[in-house]
């Protein structure tokens, strides 16, 4: 069981997410960007709608599980920073990766058993297999094009990777409605551009 000590100490990584930049925006020259606290919001909302309508498409879905790991899934992120997927490359994913378990398992540490239970949430995010995993991940990669949409009509430019890195085009397939949100996304992004000339 976790202390009101406990408590305070995990809300203070927690809190850590409200002025930490996502770094991805700024490396595109995007200025005043979101901070992973404001996407981690975007994407266990767009988590609670998307699973509700695979539910009603008939797709078992656990969401009380999907929008645990919406809310985990920067959780690492209040020790390590975030990382625009340039500087994943150069350090390497799997180099990244290990950091992200270290980082997590340390915020989630301070609560005990409970911070057991919800880093094996957090892993099986990372995992990306089970239909919640997907669930999110592609969540995640959605509101991320969407927030570039929302850039680019306050008149940022040279956020093409964010819509063509092979990265970020994950998770799309298997449900049929994330690949139309994706396209439309797409097309409208091709649409800015050509407007652009």
């Amino acid at each position: 069981m976790a202390g009101v000590d406990e408590i305070m100490a995990l809300m203070k990584d927690v809190l850590r997410l409200k002025r930490t930049a996502r770094s991805g925006w700024p490396y595109y020259g995007v200025r005043d960007a979101e901070s992973v606290a404001d996407h981690s919001f975007g994407v266990a909302f767009l988590t609670l709608i998307l699973a509700g309508e695979l539910k009603r498409r008939g797709v078992e879905i656990d969401e009380e599980k999907a929008l645990k790991m919406a809310i985990l899934h920067e959780i690492g992120e209040s020790r390590l920073s975030d990382l625009h997927l340039e500087a994943r490359i150069w350090l390497g994913f799997e180099h990244v990766s290990k950091a992200e378990s270290n980082a997590v398992s340390a915020v989630l540490n301070q609560i005990g058993e409970m911070g057991e239970e919800l880093k094996a949430i957090w892993q099986e995010f990372e995992d990306g297999q089970t239909v919640e995993a997907v669930l999110v991940r592609a969540a995640d990669k959605i509101e991320m094009m969407l927030q570039g949409l929302e850039y680019e009509a306050e008149g940022y430019r040279a956020l093409d990777p964010i819509f063509t890195a092979p990265q970020n085009l994950k998770y799309f397939d298997k449900f049929p409605l994330f690949r139309e949100i994706v396209n439309r996304i797409i097309e409208i992004h091709s649409g800015n551009k050509n407007e652009r000339g």
